[in-house]
């Protein structure tokens, strides 16, 4: 053992017998030896990391460090690493470095890393090494020639600075040849394997090229397909077949309100109601027949149910089952309000006819009884009573056309969702109030209907006007009843009677031989709503118009 390190090892000895450390003068006078060498030795000690220095006020207290040293934790890498300072001068040198390059450790430490062994063999400018110092980074794939081998050496050089504040660089190695070794043979194989293949297989280079075209064409109809699948009007929904769902695209989950992740891994049966649970589970269970289709209802994030359209077809397997059900869903909400438009315009289109050719024909046969009467009397005093009367009848004609132009532009208009509070708003604006206050709290509320529903608002308003015998309010508002809600009218007027609660709807009954109530039931039958009075008699009249769920809808805010 050389002299400085025998030193060293009887001053670590010493320090390890006195863990609370010691002073330099202490380790002189134990040693023994001069206190500048016990100066210089400790201080060795300490920028090898073998001791560490902790000083009060002016005495310095040297003891063993806890720490692993730098030195010895980059020998426990298998990567060759050396440490520079800034001037390139080598400061560590891990053993494998060393082993590596078949030189010892005093053959480079404290030597500019281009005149030591190793320089001759790494193939860097040091210009290159300095500008790492700058803050650059550089990695390279270096390949070394070693005794008449090559290696390749995985190369990464990287900025330091130490404890002291100075600058330095840090050169990482690892050792790729068995790796490049390895690529080398492998490219070998394949080149020769390629070699063998094109002498022996010429024939089959236009089917190999119509392969590649396939594949080609494979790879753009899947990307199509996908861009398909998440762009389509359509809801795709995949499942395994217990019904546990491992795929949906946007549109699917957008119809819904999720995210599609919220919908994966989730049973399609916690989408469906006890009915639609019903009518599904057979289609989950049935793995012989081919697509099927089913009606159902889904029901949204936010609580409402839309109507869809099912195509179940179960997906093939590697083997002779399935491996899963796809589900493409269509929402034909629209397409069922949308017939059921077209049958509420045919019950519009009955109810113009009827009425009206029932009345015109009644008013003009009136009319002319009273002519002829007028014909046979023409030198009587009562003339002017029948001209009158001619010119009442004339009047009811009238009132017939302009009720046949209500009706003129029914079903030529889509449904919609028509907001209640705007329709009553402005029915009111074209009816004669009377000094009667109209109290409105139907905001927020909407039903899939057409502008004919304005006429139900203003009957309501002219009926209680007309026959509440002194109504001075009338107020409109809503409550919802389970899945459905209830439209409330009521009045502070006389309020109906209990033995013609159910006879006021019929047609011409009640003075005037109206057609208010009568009207009002029919165009809400067109709807699917329907209209009861519920008042007490001699509190009010209140008549209660019910609409079915998915007729309406509330909006809030």
């Amino acid at each position: 053992m050389a002299p400085e390190e025998n030193e060293l090892e009887k001053i670590r000895d010493l320090l390890s017998q006195n863990p609370k450390g010691l002073t330099i003068e202490e380790v002189s006078q134990s040693v023994p030896m001069s206190r500048p060498s016990a100066a210089k030795y400790l201080n060795i000690m300490v920028a090898r990391g073998l001791a560490e220095m902790r000083q009060y006020g002016r005495a310095k207290v040297f003891s063993l460090c806890e720490r692993v040293s730098f030195t010895d934790m980059i020998s426990l890498t298998s990567d060759l690493i050396v440490i520079m300072d800034k001037n390139l001068f080598v400061t560590q040198a891990n053993d494998q470095f060393l082993s590596f390059f078949r030189c010892d450790r005093k053959d480079v430490i404290d030597k500019s890393l281009e005149f030591t062994p190793v320089g001759a063999y790494l193939p860097l400018r040091t210009e290159m090494i300095r500008d790492v110092i700058g803050g650059q980074i550089v990695a390279r794939d270096l390949e070394v020639s070693l005794e008449g081998a090559t290696h390749y050496l995985r190369t990464r050089i990287v900025p330091l600075v130490f404890e002291s504040g100075d600058q330095g660089v840090a050169m990482v190695m690892q050792d790729i040849t068995l790796l490049k070794r390895s690529q080398y043979e492998l490219e070998k194989r394949v080149q020769m394997r390629t070699k063998e293949l094109v002498a022996t297989n010429r024939s089959l280079q236009r089917e190999i090229q119509d392969h590649k075209r396939a594949e080609k064409n494979l790879a753009l109809s899947e990307s199509r397909y996908r861009t398909l699948i998440e762009t389509i009007h359509e809801g795709i929904w995949v499942m395994d077949h217990e019904g546990i769902t491992t795929f949906v695209n946007p549109t699917m989950a957008s119809m819904l309100g999720y995210l599609p992740g919220e919908i994966v891994g989730r049973h399609l049966f916690s989408f469906l109601d006890e009915e639609g649970i019903t009518g599904l589970r057979g289609a989950l269970a049935d793995t012989q027949h081919g697509a099927s289709r089913y009606d159902s209802r889904l029901i949204c994030k936010d609580g409402t149910r839309i109507h869809v359209l099912f195509s179940f077809s179960h997906l093939p397997g590697n083997g002779n089952g399935h491996s899963g059900i796809i589900a493409g869903v269509m929402d034909i909400s629209d397409r069922i309000m949308l017939e059921k438009a077209l049958f509420q315009t045919g019950k519009k289109l009955s109810l113009i006819t009827s009425v009206t050719r029932h009345d015109v024909l009644n008013l003009l046969n009136g009319l002319q009884m009273t002519v002829g009467m007028l014909e046979d009397s023409l030198t009587e005093p009562g003339n002017l009573k029948l001209l009158e009367k001619i010119k009442n009848t004339a009047s009811g004609i009238e009132m017939q056309m302009l009720f046949s132009r209500e009706f003129k532009e029914a079903g030529v208009n889509p449904p919609g969702w028509v907001d209640l509070d705007d329709t009553l708003h402005q029915s009111l604006l074209t009816t004669e109030l009377d000094g009667v206050n109209v109290e409105n709290d139907l905001t927020g509320l909407e039903v899939y209907a057409d502008p004919l529903i304005r006429k139900v608002f203003s009957n309501l308003v002219d009926n209680a006007i007309r026959h509440g015998n002194g109504v001075s309010r009338i107020r409109f508002s809503y409550e919802t009843r389970g899945e459905d809600v209830v439209i409330i009218c009521e009045d502070d007027g006389a309020g109906v009677p209990e033995g013609i609660k159910k006879q006021i709807f019929n047609k011409y009954f009640g003075r005037n031989h109206g057609l208010g109530l009568y009207l009002i039931r029919e165009i809400l039958s067109i709807y699917g709503m329907t209209i009861s009075e519920t008042g007490k008699p001699g509190k009010g009249a209140t008549f209660e118009i019910f609409v079915p769920g998915g007729t309406f809808r509330v909006i809030r805010g």
